[in-house]
Order: C-alpha cells, then structure tokens, then sequence
C-alpha cells in the first residue's frame, strides 16, 4: 500500500501535471478542461484528485474513441485520466 500512497501523492501529481503541461497540448480531453483550465486552480484541483485517489473514490471518465484518417484508433481521456 505504501508504493500506491507514494504514487498518488500531492508531490507526484504534481510531477505528473508538469510533465504533461511541457506536452503543451492545447486540445481538451473528453471533460472539456484544458491544461491552462486546470492549472488555474491547481493547488486544489490535485489535492481533490490526491484525496478521491487515496480514499478509492475516484471514477474514470470514459475515453472516446474514433477513428483516424489512417484506420487506427484514437482513445481521448480527460485530463486527470492523463
């Protein structure tokens, strides 16, 4: 349990949210929040994902899929999914 509590903690969301905000990705996930969205509150945005994590009380959103112009296909997730 020790290991997930670590995983999940304030300081490695954080690390997670940083790395993805370098992405600079500038599309919404299916939640229609954006990175910039997000880190406008982020101190209590992560310590609510922190506290719905620990507490197993966290619901992914289901992922959308289509298909590309390619033939594959393209998953999209909400943003805390990421």
């Amino acid at each position: 349990m020790y290991e997930f509590e670590r995983a999940v903690s304030y300081e490695s969301l954080f690390m997670a949210f940083e790395k993805l905000r370098v992405k600079n990705s500038k599309t919404c996930g299916v939640d229609e929040v954006s990175i910039k969205d997000y880190n406008t509150n982020l101190y209590d945005n992560l310590q609510m994902l922190h506290y719905s994590l620990i507490s197993n009380q966290y619901i992914p959103y289901r992922e959308k899929v289509f298909i590309s112009k390619k033939g594959r296909k393209i998953y999209i997730s909400c943003l805390e999914d990421k």
